[in-house]
This record gives structure tokens, C-alpha cells and sequence, in this order.
């Protein structure tokens, strides 16, 4: 595994929820990599004269009112609801906002009767957006926790144990840690241009772990309902390779998050994050394919092989494709 420079171990020292505060190294910070791990608030708020756009304040702010008062418009009509990937330990900027509802029709009525309009529709997902004074703001409805009409998490366990978390300006509910931690590894596996793991990610499962809220045996089995807890184990082994690699300390002695060799997430220094190889994203899908074949309708095996072989010409193109590279080269 390539190692980190001395700025970015800097970087990660800083931003741990029991870091210190270590001396800053002589070289630049590493902005590509604050970037490509989400790290620019949680940065921010142990150096206030840090400067990049990850961490402006401008959009905080539009986000925020509006969910606001999208909240206490869900709570009146009594909607189910949950922001989603958004509320995690270590801060982050929430650029669009994801709410997980239960009722999709009486929650696009109320974005609509707020001004949103409609922008575009996955299955089981809708985009709308709107204007304010402090700024556009987007909102990615879902109706499943699903992604390219693949749903990985039963919604219905999720909107039934939320528990109500602080932001600025308010409060509202978000999944339990348990699902959401399981929420951001379905995501991270299974939406076009992730598969790889942000040390934001691998600092929020070791700060849920170190407070004693992750179920871990109730991740494993809402994970194997929907056929992707081979994915689960991937994930868990990458969270805890990263966390030993970066901060030279185990993750923890648990044995569901002992390192599984097929499965190495490498830290790539030109992408500044922990890429999944080729390689393990095809042994994830294929497991799940083996789930669907077993247990889904010819028509809902054709959708998944179809969603599965995008993937990989979509990944291709993101990591490889000129566009890209260039962009990352001159970043």
C-alpha cells in the first residue's frame, strides 16, 4: 500500500475526533487530498484560516435553512423522512441534501409547494432544485435506499429507528448509526464513480465503533436480506486496513473487521483516496448476481447484470479517461 506524505499524514492527525494538535509540515497542505476525502470542514474547524472551497460557508447555509424548513414541513404532514449521508461525526459540507422518505408523492408536493422544481428521476429516486437567497440548493429524494434501481437496506427498519441529530440551525432525524454506517457502505460499493472508501467514512465507523452503536451482527444480516454481505465484509476489512495504515494503531480486535487479503483498497496518491480495485468491485457484484439469480425475476436479473457491466466502463472512464486525468493532473 502506497503511504501517505508527511502532509497528509498531518491532514489525518488533525481531522481524528481525539487527534492532537501536530506540527504542520513545511510542504503545502494537501488539498487534493482534504478534497477527495471530504475533509475540508473538519480541516476548517482546527485551522480557521484554511481556505478551499470544501469548506465555504455560503452553501452550509442555504443547505441548512432550507432543511429546516423542510423538516418542520415533513414533521406537520406527519412524513416519515430521514437525511441521509449527510450528518455524519466528522463534519462535512452537505452539498445536496438526500432524505429518505416513505411517502414519495406527499414529499414532492411539499418540495414543490416550497418552490423546488423538478430536475431529473432515477428509480426509486428524485432530484429537484431551487433558488434561495443564500443559494441554490439541490435535494435527492429517495423512496428506497437504492442506487441505479438496486435497493441494498430494507427503508422501512431504517425510518423506524431514526434518531434526531443537532446541525446548525436545528435538528433532524438521520438513520441510527447502524444503518447509517451500513447506508454509506452500500453507497460507497455500489454508486457509479465511488468504489473506493474516504478516510471520512473510515473516521465515522471508528468513532460510532469506539461509542458502542454499531450492531454489527444487525449490518451483517440487513446486508444478506438484499444479497450483498460479501460486499458488507469487503468493506468492513477496507475500513480497518485504512484506519491501521494511516494512523499506524489496529481499528479494533474485532474479528468481523479482520483484514481479508483479496481485498486490498490501496491509497492512490493521484486520486488523494482508497480506490477498490477492478478486480474486488467484480468479486462484490458477483456475488450479489449469484443472490438475484437465486432469488429475483428473470426481468430483475437482466436489470442488475445490465446495471453491473455499466459500472465498469463508467469507472474506467472516471479514473483513466483524459478528461479526468488532466483535471487531476493539474489539481
Amino acid at each position: 500500500m502506497n503511504k501517505l506524505s508527511s502532509s497528509e499524514k498531518y491532514i489525518s492527525t488533525l481531522v481524528h475526533p481525539l487527534g492532537d494538535s501536530p506540527s504542520p509540515p513545511s510542504e503545502e497542505l494537501p488539498r487534493t487530498f482534504i478534497r477527495e476525502n471530504k475533509l475540508g470542514v473538519a480541516v476548517a474547524a482546527k485551522l480557521p484560516d484554511f481556505v478551499e472551497e470544501t469548506a465555504t460557508t455560503a452553501t452550509k447555509e442555504s443547505v441548512y435553512t432550507e432543511l429546516a424548513g423542510l423538516v418542520q414541513q415533513f414533521e406537520s404532514e406527519s412524513v416519515s423522512y430521514a437525511v441521509i449521508k449527510s450528518l455524519l461525526p466528522v463534519p462535512k459540507r452537505i452539498g445536496d441534501l438526500d432524505i429518505l422518505v416513505e411517502d414519495f408523492s406527499t414529499a414532492e408536493s411539499l418540495l414543490e409547494s416550497r418552490g423546488y422544481a423538478f430536475e431529473s428521476r432515477q428509480p426509486y429516486k428524485r432530484k429537484y432544485s431551487r433558488e434561495t437567497d443564500l443559494g441554490s440548493v439541490a435535494v435527492h429524494l429517495h423512496g428506497e435506499i437504492a442506487w441505479h434501481g438496486e435497493i441494498y437496506v430494507n427503508k422501512d427498519v431504517v425510518l423506524e429507528n431514526t434518531v434526531m441529530r443537532n446541525y446548525p440551525g436545528g435538528e433532524a432525524a438521520v438513520p441510527c448509526p447502524t444503518h447509517e454506517a451500513l447506508i454509506i457502505a452500500a453507497h460507497m460499493l455500489f454508486e457509479k464513480a465511488n468504489n473506493r472508501i474516504l478516510l471520512l467514512d473510515v473516521l465515522s465507523y471508528w468513532s460510532w465503533y469506539q461509542n458502542g452503536e454499531l450492531d454489527l451482527d444487525q449490518m451483517q444480516s440487513m446486508a444478506t436480506e438484499y444479497g450483498w454481505e460479501f460486499g458488507l465484509r469487503c468493506f468492513f476489512a477496507g475500513v480497518a486496513d485504512i484506519y491501521e495504515e494511516t494512523y499506524d494503531e489496529p481499528f479494533c480486535t474485532e474479528s468481523t473487521f479482520a483484514s481479508m487479503e483479496t481485498f486490498p483498497v490501496p491509497y492512490n496518491p493521484l486520486y488523494g483516496t482508497f480506490l477498490i480495485g477492478f478486480r474486488q468491485m467484480y468479486a462484490i457484484r458477483k456475488h450479489r448476481i449469484k443472490w438475484v439469480v437465486q432469488n429475483k425475476s428473470a426481468r430483475q436479473i437482466v436489470h442488475s447484470l445490465q446495471t453491473y457491466l455499466r459500472d465498469f466502463p463508467v469507472e474506467l472512464m472516471n479514473r483513466y479517461g483524459f478528461t479526468y486525468t488532466m483535471k487531476r493532473l493539474r489539481q
